[in-house]
């Protein structure tokens, strides 16, 4: 499964064109998510009805029928963003669970029956504190994955790191 990160067209007339990101952090077996919703700007054509999103995280409901746009502007000539919950909030989920877990975000609209879906994707549920090296995750081609092992290039040779560190609130810890 890949990330959600990423652009989608709902198939409305005139087609809307809809990116999502999303934020993830942990506090113990609390997890926290933020989740941006973009239109792209709609200049030459005119749609004046709304962008509904449900978001739904590993088969638990987030958000049903939020509102990414209302009927007006009908047309406009910058991205229109909205956060969920909001720019400063976070919605919360207790769970011991790590790394990638599936995420559906559903995009739709009042205008039409049709509606795109980031389903099969995934978000990153970040690693529990005091994780040893085995389960660091990184993201290739949208895809998160665990490093088994980790190399690093000192001039022109690959080799295997002994130590990695991570700056973490401007502090660098050993992982």
């Amino acid at each position: 499964m890949s990330d959600i990160t990423g652009s989608y067209v709902i198939p409305t007339n005139p087609a809307v064109t809809v990116s999502i990101e999303y934020e993830s952090k942990r506090q113990g077996d609390k997890v926290y998510f933020r989740f941006k919703a973009a239109l792209a700007p709609m200049t030459d054509k005119s749609f004046a009805y709304n962008i509904k999103l449900d978001i739904t995280l590993n088969t638990t409901a987030l958000l049903r029928g939020g509102t990414v746009k209302n009927p007006e502007p009908t047309k406009w000539n910058e991205p229109i963003s909205v956060y969920f919950p909001s720019k400063t909030g976070w919605y919360v989920k207790n769970t011991s669970n790590e790394g990638a877990v599936p995420c559906t975000c559903r995009f739709y609209s009042t205008q039409t029956s049709g509606s795109e879906s980031t389903s099969g994707k995934t978000v990153f549920v970040p690693l529990l504190e005091g994780t040893s090296t085995e389960r660091i995750y990184f993201k290739v081609k949208d895809v998160w994955k665990q490093a088994e092992k980790i190399y690093v290039r000192v001039k022109d040779v690959w080799k295997q790191a002994e130590k990695i560190y991570v700056k973490v609130n401007g502090i660098w810890k050993e992982v």
